[in-house]
């Protein structure tokens, strides 16, 4: 039986029991390819054919589609008049006066010649509170020459309180850098051994209790006010120290038997030491220093 060829149009010999349509399997592939799309690029509007695999293609071409995606616009050379492309955020910082570096350097030398090709911003120095002028791409800046800035710069380097070092001085207290961590590290320090010394012996009544009984400084011997307030108030004392200076000595315990009340002056000059190494002479400076503030009501000692 023969047959004809839907795509080439030769006859071919075929049995009745097949239903070939086509002579041959390239031309069942042919047939089977389906025919181009003519489209326009969105870019250079040049029509160009599209075969319907990529139906979402839009442009002619790879370079056309870079071009697409390229947000910048086009500039204006002061100097040599030429196009060129800039980013819109460089313009809005205020550059892209020049094509590039040999214009921008003509550009400076009119400028200091007196020819303006841009206008300028008028600035007041933060040191001598002098007026300058800066181009717009130099807007930040704020000193009119490099002396102004290193005298700025110089105020913040200050010596420490501590160390007596010419290191930079921190914005709130009067330390370099280390000496600061090292205030900081020493008050977690501090706050962990008081925790650590928390008894559940000592109670608020036995507190209370002490401090009822106690009417007289046991270092100094003049009577303490009822407060805590600085000179001659209460303070609560370790009689041997918790962290003693001297470290041949035992370190005391947070005890009932290890705790007192004494003045706070005495306290504070006191510190770390023994009541054995607290000499008189202490005692004497501090009751002469402090005599006149003693027992704000008018009694004397």
């Amino acid at each position: 039986m023969e047959k004809e060829c839907k795509t080439c149009h030769k006859k071919f010999k075929t049995y009745p029991s097949q239903q070939r349509k086509f002579c041959s399997r390239p031309c069942f592939r042919i047939s089977r390819r389906k025919p181009p799309v003519i489209k326009i690029c969105l870019y250079c509007k040049k029509i160009y054919t599209q075969s319907k695999t990529n139906q979402d293609q839009k442009f002619c071409s790879i370079e056309c589609s870079n071009h697409s995606r390229d947000k910048r616009t086009v500039g204006y050379c002061l100097i040599c008049k030429k196009t060129f492309k800039i980013d819109n955020t460089q313009k809005k910082m205020g550059w892209g006066k020049y094509c590039g570096r040999t214009c921008r350097n003509l550009g400076d030398s009119f400028v200091k010649k007196g020819v303006r090709l841009v206008k300028y911003i008028r600035k007041q120095c933060w040191v001598c509170s002098k007026e300058f002028e800066v181009p717009p791409c130099k807007s930040k800046y704020n000193y009119c020459s490099s002396n102004c800035c290193k005298k700025r710069w110089s105020e913040a380097f200050k010596e420490c309180v501590e160390c007596h070092s010419n290191k930079f001085k921190h914005k709130s207290y009067g330390y370099c850098i280390k000496c600061f961590y090292k205030s900081v590290y020493s008050k977690i320090k501090e706050g962990k051994r008081r925790a650590a010394c928390r008894d559940l012996d000592i109670t608020a009544k036995f507190l209370r209790d002490l401090w009822n009984r106690t009417d007289v400084c046991p270092l100094c011997g003049l009577q303490m006010e009822d407060n805590t307030s600085w000179p001659w108030g209460r303070h609560l004392d370790h009689i041997i120290p918790l962290h003693p200076k001297d470290k041949t000595i035992p370190k005391g315990t947070h005890t009932k038997d290890n705790m007192q009340y004494i003045h706070s002056v005495c306290n504070v000059n006191k510190g770390c030491l023994t009541l054995q190494k607290f000499s008189p002479k202490k005692i004497t400076e501090i009751q002469g220093r402090y005599l006149h503030l003693y027992h704000r009501r008018g009694t004397t000692p």
